[in-house]
């Protein structure tokens, strides 16, 4: 049997982000990300789609509170921490911590983590110190230089674990292909001057001389995403958070919406609104 190691974790990671470069739901972004791209993504899947493990993990990284808004806490997070996450995809890392690698798995939607599940084989507790992530220096996180050996599950009960996840995959997955079958709600979605439409992914054209581009759904954008009118007597933030982002269109003009994200029309980052925005831009107008 094969013995896995945290190294051997830490590369299988580092993979799975270079194929999720190629293809994934958030390949542009990991092809060029910034600190503040990859917490919106984090927040996303948080919000979207994350697992109750995922959630954990974004939880103790994120410091989140389940008593407080989940958005803002997103939104008020020091960005700069993320900075050893940027480092890592871009192939500009030593030893990443702990904490680091696993919200790597997530972005990278690498089907074996946490750590735990991919060492689970494995009865031997690594007790060598240099098999253990280091912290990096940007980042708090305490990690222990030996694995628990509770962690690991014996093999006898993995098995039995393993046979009942499958079952319950399969079913699920068969009622997501029955659900498919029989129902018409679109998996694609194209922007349309206010707000995202949904439109099946196999459709070619969006009306007479529309280039407009058709992606796949994003549920956060899709919900959340919309170019809205402001002035000066707008809400603009929530508990000194911002809730309004800007940015300009193809004709330079200022354009405002309610969710961060690219702009739909120039695919740059919207920025999130700021006072001395609203003063220069919005009242004198």
């Amino acid at each position: 049997m094969n013995k896995f190691t945290s190294a051997d974790y830490i590369k299988a990671v580092k993979e799975a982000i270079e194929a999720a470069k190629k293809s994934s739901e958030y390949d542009y972004i990991l092809l060029n990300p910034s600190p503040a791209k990859l917490r919106d993504i984090c927040m996303a899947i948080y919000t979207d789609k994350a697992s109750s493990s995922d959630k954990k993990i974004f939880e103790h990284f994120f410091k989140l509170s389940l008593e407080a808004d989940i958005t803002n806490q997103f939104l008020s997070f020091n960005v700069d921490k993320l900075r050893p996450v940027r480092n890592f995809i871009i192939g500009d890392s030593g030893r990443p911590s702990f904490a680091v690698v696993e919200l790597l798995a997530i972005l990278a939607d690498y089907e074996r983590r946490p750590l735990r599940k991919f060492l689970g084989g494995e009865k031997e507790v690594l007790e060598n110190k240099e098999e253990t992530m280091e912290v990096d220096s940007i980042g708090n996180e305490e990690v222990g230089g030996r694995m628990n050996a509770a962690a690991i599950v014996p093999n006898k009960k993995q098995k039995n674990w393993i046979i009942i996840t499958v079952i319950t995959i399969v079913m699920f997955l068969g009622g997501l292909v029955t659900n498919r079958l029989i129902s018409d709600k679109p998996g694609c979605m194209f922007w349309d001057q206010s707000h995202y439409k949904a439109i099946d992914c196999d459709s070619q054209v969006l009306g007479l001389g529309s280039f407009r581009k058709i992606v796949p759904v994003q549920e956060h954008l899709f919900r959340h995403f919309k170019k809205i009118e402001v002035n000066p007597e707008t809400i603009f933030f929530q508990n000194n958070k911002p809730i309004v982002w800007y940015g300009k269109n193809l004709k330079g003009t200022y354009e405002y919406f309610t969710y961060s994200g690219e702009h739909p029309e120039t695919g740059k980052y919207l920025r999130p609104i700021t006072n001395y925005h609203i003063n220069k831009y919005v009242k004198r107008n």
